[in-house]
């Protein structure tokens, strides 16, 4: 879906959310075929059944901002398209299937790895930290003393409910626009300090049917 390379750490924020399994790329027009014949997300368990090799899942797609990816939100409901994922590991088919609005958010945050670290050691660095910005030293600023994941800015642009792990979700989303918050992310030891940047909004979220194919 998007044409940039993400931080690591994000990466795999996504990656906690897929299924794995043994699936393979299909011939193209195999699984263009296919997707001609769908009409309802609803039968993706049944083609999942009848192709349990094929790499085939339901995929969301913001209008504006990090998740964005414009091949797919500018083709029409029941066209199909071509592009790659959002981690760049491979080319998949998508027929598009239903607009929604969604709601919406935009958040920058500092990334504490937890690894060799206890929370009483994380919780004093983050204090700090929060200490820090109420005595007003800018977020940017901080961001580059302290974060720990290699990205440059810690920006995660406008992202839909469900793109990003569980946890990282409950607890950005009901947050007010300049809240400054601790977010644990219980699946891997992996901790933040998240400024929200605005109020949450309604976008549009593109729901389309994706199969892996032959590059």
């Amino acid at each position: 879906m998007c044409t940039y390379n993400m931080n690591k750490s994000i990466r795999i924020l996504l990656l906690l959310l897929l299924f794995t399994s043994s699936t393979f790329a299909q011939n193209e027009q195999e699984v263009r075929d296919m997707l001609e014949n769908i009409n309802s997300l609803n039968q993706i368990d049944s083609l999942k059944i009848a192709h349990p090799t094929w790499d085939i899942g339901i995929n969301r797609t913001v209008s504006i901002g990090f998740f964005s990816d414009s091949i797919i939100i500018n083709t029409k409901i029941g066209g199909i398209c071509k592009a790659s994922d959002i981690n760049n590991s491979g080319t998949y088919l998508y027929k598009i299937m239903e607009q929604k609005k969604e709601e919406h958010c935009k958040v920058q945050y500092i990334f504490f790895l937890g690894a060799d670290r206890n929370m009483v050691e994380l919780d004093s660095i983050r204090s700090i930290v929060l200490e820090k910005y109420a005595n007003g030293i800018d977020f940017k600023t901080l961001h580059d003393q302290y974060n720990e994941d290699g990205s440059s800015t810690g920006l995660l642009d406008w992202f839909c409910r469900g793109i990003l792990a569980k946890d990282f979700d409950t607890a950005v989303f009901p947050k007010k626009k300049n809240e400054i918050f601790k977010v644990d992310v219980t699946e891997v030891p992996w901790h933040y300090i998240v400024l929200k940047l605005e109020k949450n909004k309604l976008m549009n979220v593109t729901y389309s049917l994706r199969v892996q194919i032959n590059n």
